[in-house]
């Protein structure tokens, strides 16, 4: 407590933390070090990451790559499910819920009932010889302009400096201890792992760690460490370096896997990389990983009027809990617009071509068995750690997240053979690494949910209205939306008129068992056609059919109409006036339930909204909506997230933001990381970048509607830039108190340009009044004015 008290008075040192002129909104800063991974800051070049805790004495730098699981592929299909899918069907059909619920878990949840998890790469420790008591002017601090982590303060008169940053042109991440006195530098310095390690060798300038997953031996990855000083003398003690009198000490770090090397010749790739950062040198990479972070960061830009510069003298910590007091954004309106630079940040950072995705956490995490695996969850986790890409003009960030659903699919087919004798491709509400597409866990409210390829194939499809790519839309989006159809059309089974897909449920949301079947009261999750499937499979159905024509695609296309055709309507409760969950009114066992599945067709989807679709649908869905949150939903960050999206999406501007509010309030952790339930989880911190998006730009009603739902305070005037909308039009807008004021529109696709501004103003286009649709020239750009 005294030493933080010490760092404390030093806060007026730190002015210069909101000098520049991003400070208050593009810089997190804190006047004290990091005590776990909700207040380290997160550096990271996609593939690799590391938290920096900043601690004065003896640091510790958390390391992570994203391919380093607990183990290798393994099949865990239940040798019974084909059996066992006939038996949950028949008494399904029979109403004997609960029965049904038990053959599923006995003979279809898979065996194991777990994933392979995510885990750490390890650590490295660097002892100081410093003493955090007298102290001086300690700023650890993240620039997310730069991607550039620091620690400066002053012992004895000396000035010591620290920067890490992760390189992705050369595939390290660069770390840098300094002193402003020469020879004032001594380290202690160990790279280390607390599970998994074969051996640790240390020779020269090198440290070279071997390890495995800790439940596969077989699946085994090294991690290498090069230290160069400037000055001083080096010697080898046990595993650690011992550095004695520098001017400066520069290390860089790699981790390489099977994974990536299947042929187990990692060695050459983790030398080649590091040797060439050692030839490079710090400032190099430095220079290098800015140049190429900015270019992706600067794509698009954001501002509004309130950002008073004196919001960056408050450390980012102290921000949160003024805010949290203040109930509101007024006393410090910027806070949002940190939150949405540091999302985008957080992304570039966690994913780029060549890695995994980001998974639960990112690419940050320290426990070797972390909550829910830290693995993809499909259900809605993974799906909103990407809604941001589009918008804010990054796809190349995406590209990992669909490399992994064609890695993913080759699983998903396999899965839906073995375990129900289908065609096309299954996975369910999880996945890891290796796209295992099994059943996870053993509970039929999250289990029994066999739609993941569908959701994960529709946000495919949505990436290429986004970006007009038509390479992608025929080797990906439209194959991956294929085998997605395949599956649905040979899993469903004809009621009536309608197909049914069943076993499967509303994801996470039980049911209670009606009276007059066994059991009744209990809860399950088992259900047949939920609104949520409805949905996706419309949404799917539809997709396929309108891009397949836009890319001059027919196979697939009749088998698209047939099931579309065959999709039941979604559907309003006649006793609550709400949308149904389940094709049958059944009493929901949690009224406050944190998922809004069945509101998936007003977002992500786009089967109704208030400008298009069947208006009985969406006011039911607007009614559930407020049910649940008066119940206690948005109880997780994203959770909040969900509800703030679609309530701009109702064009409610200030609704939306008081969720945002909430987020940033009762589920962001000093660092910014969102959280779930206690946990670190990056979805949220992601989301609320989306949350901006739609407050300010919407094209989910095939129009480009700018300023649908602009907040009558905090940012009612500002503008952006770069931001992109569906059919690749790129705009430009700006606004002043709640009124757009002019926007540019840039046509990259040449197609049709529909335009709606605000809740239906007048407006003209190029100088003209703008009568209805226009035709467009790529390159072109059209200005709206008023």
């Amino acid at each position: 407590m005294r030493s933080q008290n010490i760092l404390r008075r030093a806060l007026p040192i730190l002015a210069w933390a909101a000098s520049t002129a991003h400070g208050h909104a593009g810089r997190l800063w804190y006047a004290q070090p990091g005590s776990d991974i909700h207040d380290a800051i997160p550096v990271g070049n996609g593939r690799l990451g590391a938290l920096v805790y900043g601690h004065v004495d003896v640091e510790r730098i958390s390391l992570n790559e994203d391919s380093i699981w607990s183990g290798g592929f393994a099949n865990r299909v239940n040798p019974i499910s084909l059996e066992a899918l006939v038996e949950v069907r028949r008494l399904m059909d029979n109403d004997q819920l609960s029965a049904a619920n038990d053959a599923y878990l006995d003979g279809i949840a898979a065996k194991p009932d777990q994933q392979r998890m995510y885990q750490p790469a390890g650590q490295l420790i660097i002892s100081t010889g410093h003493s955090s008591d007298g102290i001086q002017g300690y700023n650890r601090s993240l620039d997310l302009s730069t991607s550039v982590a620091s620690v400066a303060y002053e012992s004895d008169g000396v000035q010591y400096t620290r920067e890490a940053v992760g390189n992705y042109p050369t595939g390290v991440l660069a770390f840098r201890f300094a002193a402003d006195q020469p020879g004032s530098l001594s380290l202690t310095v160990t790279l280390e792992r607390d599970e998994g390690v074969f051996s640790t060798e240390v020779e020269g300038d090198s440290v070279l760690l071997s390890g495995h997953g800790t439940d596969d031996e077989n699946y085994t990855f090294v991690s290498g460490l090069r230290i160069v000083s400037s000055g001083g003398e080096t010697t080898v003690d046990g595993n650690s370096h011992v550095i004695s009198g520098a001017d400066s000490v520069e290390m860089f770090y790699n981790a390489e896997t099977l994974f990536y090397h299947p042929d187990g010749d990692y060695l050459g790739p983790l030398n080649a990389k590091l040797d060439a950062a050692v030839e490079k040198g710090f400032d190099s990479l430095l220079s290098e990983a800015v140049d190429d972070y900015s270019e992706l960061y600067s794509r698009v830009s954001l501002t509004w009027d309130n950002q008073d510069p004196a919001q960056g003298l408050l450390a980012t910590d102290e921000r949160l809990e003024a805010n949290k007091a203040a109930g509101n954004f007024d006393q410090d309106p910027t806070l949002l617009l940190l939150a949405y630079n540091f999302g985008r940040y957080l992304l570039i950072s966690s994913s780029r071509p060549g890695s995994v995705p980001a998974n639960l956490q990112g690419v940050w995490n320290e426990d070797f068995s972390p909550s829910w695996g830290s693995k993809f969850t499909i259900n809605i986790n993974l799906e909103m750690n990407y809604w941001l890409v589009e918008a804010n003009n990054l796809p190349d960030v995406a590209e990992p997240l669909w490399q992994h659903l064609l890695r993913t699919q080759e699983r998903g087919i396999a899965v839906a053979s073995e375990m129900y004798n289908c065609s096309g491709w299954v996975s369910h509400h999880n996945t890891d690494l290796w796209g295992d597409c099994a059943p996870q866990d053993s509970l039929t409210g999250a289990t029994a949910w066999p739609m993941g390829s569908v959701w994960l194939s529709n946000q495919a499809m949505d990436h290429f209205r986004f970006s007009r790519d038509e390479d992608f839309a025929r080797d990906v989006a439209l194959p991956l939306a294929a085998g997605a159809l395949d599956f649905v059309y040979d899993f469903g089974v004809m009621e009536g008129d309608y197909l049914v897909i069943y076993p499967s449920n509303s994801p996470e949301l039980e049911l209670k068992i009606p009276d007059g079947q066994p059991n009744a009261g209990s809860n399950t999750g088992l259900a047949k056609n939920t609104q949520m499937d409805r949905a996706m499979v419309w949404d799917l159905c539809t997709s396929y059919i309108n891009i397949a024509d836009a890319v001059g695609v027919t196979e697939g296309v009749e088998k698209a109409k047939d099931v579309l055709a065959r999709t039941g309507p979604a559907t309003v409760s006649e006793s609550t006036g709400r949308l149904m969950e389940w094709n049958v009114d059944y009493k929901e066992a949690e009224a406050g339930h944190r998922h809004f599945s069945s509101i998936y067709g007003m977002h992500p989807g786009r089967q109704y909204s208030p400008l298009n679709g069947d208006r009985a649908i969406f006011e039911g869905a607007r009614a559930l909506l407020e049910y649940r949150m008066e119940n206690g939903s948005g109880s997780t960050g994203w959770s909040r997230v969900w509800a703030a999206i679609i309530r701009a999406r109702y064009f409610e501007g200030d609704v939306a933001l008081a969720d945002a509010h909430n987020l940033l309030s009762e589920h962001t952790s000093p660092n910014l990381f969102s959280d779930a339930h206690g946990a670190v989880q990056m979805d949220a911190t992601f989301g609320i970048v989306s949350v901006v998006n739609e407050m300010l730009l919407q094209s989910n009603n095939d129009m480009v509607h700018i300023g649908p739902a602009i907040p009558s305070s905090v940012m009612a005037t500002g503008e952006f830039s770069g931001w992109v909308a569906r059919g690749s039009f790129v705009v430009d807008a700006a606004w002043e108190d709640g009124r757009v004021t002019g926007a540019s529109i840039t046509s990259r696709a040449g197609l049709d340009l529909a335009i709606r501004v605000q809740d239906g103003r007048e407006f003209r286009v190029n100088g003209k009044p703008y009568n209805g649709t226009l035709s467009t020239q790529a390159g072109e750009v059209y200005e709206v004015t008023f």
